[in-house]
């Protein structure tokens, strides 16, 4: 949700985070977490690819009301032992669609 957050907001937010190492590929700074919030705008999705804890990885999307505005988000978790990338993937292209639907229901302006 952070990554749809107006500037002010995403300033206060960043404020509040401890960027605690969990992982070998945990964001650890804010130029980090910048860096992944720009790409998670561009895409729809923001993906944990083990970034907090090993074997786990979680991809999620932003649900937007009228005014485009983040007000939930729906995600999905799951160990890499069981779901294979291809597997993944798809899980990801259902979470994005989800939300996209419920956000156009919300009556969000529809985007990619």
């Amino acid at each position: 949700m952070m990554a749809f957050l107006s500037e002010e907001q995403l300033a206060a937010a960043i404020k509040e985070q401890s960027f605690i190492k969990h992982t070998d590929t945990t964001l650890i700074n804010e130029d980090m977490l910048r860096q992944d919030l720009i790409k998670i705008r561009d895409s729809k999705i923001s993906l944990d690819l083990e970034e907090h804890e090993e074997g786990i990885q979680c991809a999620a999307s932003v649900i937007l009301n009228h005014r485009n505005e983040p007000i939930a988000a729906l995600s999905i978790t799951a160990p890499k032992f069981r779901v294979d990338d291809a597997r993944f993937q798809h899980f990801q292209a259902l979470v994005k669609d989800a939300c996209k639907k419920v956000s156009i229901r919300m009556g969000a302006m529809a985007s990619n």
